[in-house]
């Protein structure tokens, strides 16, 4: 703004200024958002990426938090108090427009559409309507300067710069920066307008009287554009200003490091942290450590002796052990839970589940030992039934700390409509005899069903009667495979044997292994009997399966065909009612726009008879005022032209004549005399007594000439 008011306002190039007061206001609702990435690399993660909590536990601290984490929604609330309340203030100016726009005469022209109102107002101008006073139209007391002023204002489009202003206004409203910014895009509106009528070639003099004569004060439409006597002074000012297409170029080319300034100065900057591995460390010289946590009576803790409460639990144990990382205290870190009473399972799973993200080996209390690295968690047993008691006693702010998934007293609207499509699903298979039941509908609609709370339960559907699910076919008979009972294998030949022992061991040899490949062959034979028999008695199970399938596809598909059907009916009837409740509104609109049009055809015949009414009027006017010029011509005939004025030497001659006496400057002179004297000075005066008489007397003065008879 500060660049604009002093190198921009008063310079003669408008359009960009128009553009560039747009994009400033563009711009600097969205650079805050703009956040710049800088990659840190560490070995030491927690040494950097620790948050470090300085809370100190006191009354005051406490206090001080609850009041903080309130702030941020006494500041929303203002917000949308604010904005519910300029937007209120946006549509009912924007509805004032439109109902001057209905309930008053519209003449429209090629382009624009002139708005005649009642009431005495300035010119101004929405998108292509024009609103001007009826009398001084009908009168053409408008002069055309004005008239090309606001058409300028609505040829440029002028009003969506006005609308776009008015929304970022709504939405930024506790800026007072916004209000500026306004202010100067409809005088930069005006400074385009007059360019425009100035181009128009009439004299800057005549066009600022105009301005004068037609600026008000008046309150107008905030949403429009009209004449402001506020504004007429800069606007005199600028219009004598003419800039240089070098001090346009220079002044442009200034604004690339001012958006540079901007994005740096007032966009955010992020820090993220890339953790790498430091090969020099071996984990394998850390030495086992423990954190010892005392449960005290109040339901605080002491950590290692510092005192912290469930909100600041992990900001405490943040502030612990940060020279090694989770995956090392995975390794080596013992957590050790006292308490002078009984330590409740809703402690421990607190604790368990806001340890988790930090890291820890082994977790021991009085009663139990929870190894991490063995997947174990406490009371594994009972794991589902442990967790829900925990979360029905548990405080909304333990829920915060612990951010367990598994603590939820009751399930989500998406859940319970789930449930129900399920349930209202097995509702209609269940009323088949042939039914075709998925055993991951039926965990699923259990766990939902669990998951519910008691109202939310007497709210949905019914649980399902599953009937107990059929016994697994029996495995085909399968003949087991006979055990031969093969003679030991010969024992070997002596190293001394004769030749006939040795025949001898060959036959034996022989015989063995003939027998010993018949009862390979016989045994073969019966596995291979066995595993048809098998396939068979698998194929006629799939076959009957399949045929109660098909008979419940079919059947479901029927639940199906009558649930559509149903449906249809339904929005068939739906669309019935809509579409009579559409008709009727229809009627009424139509209703509504030929009484608009009547009204607007009798104001048309007002103003026509109006109009021929004026017209009459001035016909007889000029009638009458011709009548008055053609006496008036009728009295100039009559009247006789004067005569000439005499020649006094002719005068003087004609008195001579008739024997005048005549005197020259009082004494007495010759006619003679009087003649030569009269040639001789051409200013002369003469003043004749008795020119009729006989003896007429005249007086001769030299000076002016005038004749006196």
């Amino acid at each position: 703004m500060g660049f604009y008011k002093i190198f921009l306002e008063r310079e003669s190039f408008h359009k960009l200024k128009r553009y560039y007061l747009l994009a400033a206001l563009l711009l600097a609702s969205c650079i805050p958002f703009i956040t710049f990435s800088t990659y840190v690399e560490t070995t030491t993660p927690l040494e950097n990426a620790a948050i470090i909590s300085n809370s100190i536990n006191t009354t005051e601290s406490l206090q001080a938090t609850y009041w903080s984490s309130k702030l941020p929604m006494v500041l929303w609330a203002i917000y949308v108090v604010g904005v519910l309340i300029f937007g209120f203030r946006f549509f009912k100016h924007l509805n004032q427009l439109f109902v001057k726009i209905k309930t008053n005469i519209n003449l429209r022209d090629a382009y624009f559409t002139n708005v005649l109102l009642k009431d005495k107002i300035s010119p101004h101008t929405f998108f292509k309507y024009i609103f001007l006073n009826k009398y001084e139209f009908e009168n053409k007391l408008i002069p055309k300067e004005v008239l090309l002023h606001e058409q300028t204002h609505a040829r440029q489009l002028h009003a969506i710069d006005i609308l776009f202003v008015e929304i970022i206004h709504i939405l930024f409203w506790f800026n007072p920066l916004i209000y500026l910014i306004k202010k100067d895009i409809k005088l930069n509106h005006e400074f385009l307008a007059d360019q425009s009528v100035l181009k128009g070639g009439i004299k800057p003099s005549v066009y600022q009287e105009l301005l004068l004569a037609f600026s008000s004060s008046a309150s107008e439409s905030k949403l429009a554009n009209a004449i402001n006597y506020s504004l007429i002074k800069k606007r005199f000012t600028v219009m004598k200003t003419q800039t240089s297409n070098s001090s346009t170029w220079i002044k442009s080319i200034a604004l690339i490091p001012l958006l540079a300034f901007m994005i740096y100065g007032f966009s955010s900057t992020k820090e993220i942290i890339k953790i790498t591995e430091d090969t020099t460390i071996d984990n394998s010289d850390y030495t086992a450590r423990s954190i010892s946590i005392q449960i005290l009576e109040d339901g605080t803790y002491l950590i290692d002796d510092k005192k912290a409460t469930k909100n600041s639990f992990m900001a405490v144990v943040r502030e612990l052990h940060q020279d090694i990382s989770p995956e090392i205290r995975n390794r080596i870190m013992n957590i050790h839970l006292s308490s002078k009473k009984q330590i409740s399972n809703q402690e421990v799973w607190f604790i368990y589940n806001a340890l988790k993200d930090y890291g820890f080996h082994r977790l021991v209390s009085d009663d139990q030992e929870v190894v991490k690295s063995k997947g174990n968690t406490p009371f594994k047993e009972n794991t589902r039934e442990v967790v829900y008691d925990v979360a029905k006693d548990m405080s909304k702010g333990e829920k915060d700390s612990t951010k367990s998934a598994s603590i939820q007293k009751e399930a989500s609207a998406a859940e319970v409509k789930e449930y129900n499509a399920l349930a209202k699903k097995y509702h209609a298979i269940l009323k088949t005899k042939q039914m075709r039941i998925l055993a991951s509908d039926v965990e699923r609609l259990k766990y939902l069903y669990d998951k519910m709370s008691a109202e939310q339960r007497s709210n949905a559907q019914p649980f399902p009667d599953f009937p107990e699910p059929p016994p697994p076919p029996p495995a085909p008979d399968a003949e087991p495979a006979a055990k031969v009972k093969l003679p030991p294998p010969p024992p070997p030949v002596p190293d001394n044997a004769t030749p006939e022992q040795k025949k001898k061991y060959e036959k034996a040899v022989k015989a063995y292994k003939e027998a010993a490949a018949k009862a390979e062959k016989a045994s073969y034979k019966k596995r291979v009997k066995a595993k048809t028999k098998h396939k068979q008695a698998a194929k006629m199970a799939a076959e009957e399966k399949r045929e109660v399938l098909a008979e419940s596809k079919a059947k479901l598909a029927e639940a199906r065909k009558l649930e559509m059907e149903e449906r249809k009916a339904v929005m068939a009837e739906t669309k019935a009612k809509l579409a009579e409740v559409r008709k009727n509104e229809m009627a009424e609109s139509k209703a509504v726009l030929a009484e608009a049009k009547m009204e607007r055809e009798q104001d048309r015949r007002q103003l026509s008879e109006e109009r021929k009414i004026e017209m009459e009027k001035r016909k007889m006017e000029r009638e009458k005022a011709m009548q008055l010029r053609k006496e008036e011509l009728a009295v100039l005939k009559e009247l006789k032209p004067p005569k000439p004025p005499k020649n006094p030497l002719d005068h003087v001659v004609e008195m001579a004549k008739k024997g005048a006496t005549f005197y020259l400057e009082g004494r007495s002179i010759s006619s003679d005399l009087a003649i030569e004297t009269i040639k001789s000075n051409k200013e002369v005066s003469i003043d004749t007594k008795g020119s009729d008489s006989n003896k007429p007397k005249v007086y001769i003065t030299v000076g002016k000439p005038v004749i006196k008879d």
